[in-house]
């Protein structure tokens, strides 16, 4: 549970790049955003657990991260609303549940379910740290170059 999001590096990417592309808001829609997407995972999970896996939903996946990365360009060179990001998100993220729902461990649904989630959390919570912190220094050299 906890692994599988760490070591699975279209995951690992795309909940990374979740995390780069919600940043940018303020602390509650920022954390409302975070509970859409983990909502998201759980929806995907249910439905990977009822309907099983396939190579087509893992191609997905891999797509929903080519996906994100280049809605995470875009955002940089224009202005994306909220609501967009959490849109375009929260499908990425019924996928990857989706995926994960696939692989369940029926015995030990509850610990994997568990796992997943919390890193779940560190990954998107990682991206936005990491843009908070790109944007801080970015400020920073931009007053030292105006100075």
């Amino acid at each position: 549970g906890f692994m599988h999001p760490l070591t699975g590096l279209d995951h690992l990417i795309a909940m990374l790049m979740a995390g780069l592309l919600i940043a940018h808001l303020h602390t509650r829609q920022l954390f409302a955003s975070a509970v859409l997407l983990l909502l998201a995972l759980l929806a995907g999970t249910a439905l990977g657990a009822l309907l099983g896996g396939s190579a087509l939903v893992e191609g997905l996946v891999f797509a929903s991260c080519l996906l994100v990365a280049g809605f995470l360009v875009k955002k940089h060179l224009s202005s994306i609303s909220a609501r967009s990001s959490n849109l375009l998100i929260s499908s990425v993220f019924v996928l990857h549940g989706w995926a994960h729902g696939s692989e369940l461990p029926v015995e030990q649904a509850s610990f994997f379910i568990a796992g997943y989630l919390c890193a779940a959390v560190l990954l998107l919570f990682t991206g936005v740290g990491v843009m908070r912190l790109f944007n801080l220094v970015k400020a920073r050299v931009n007053a030292l170059g105006a100075a």
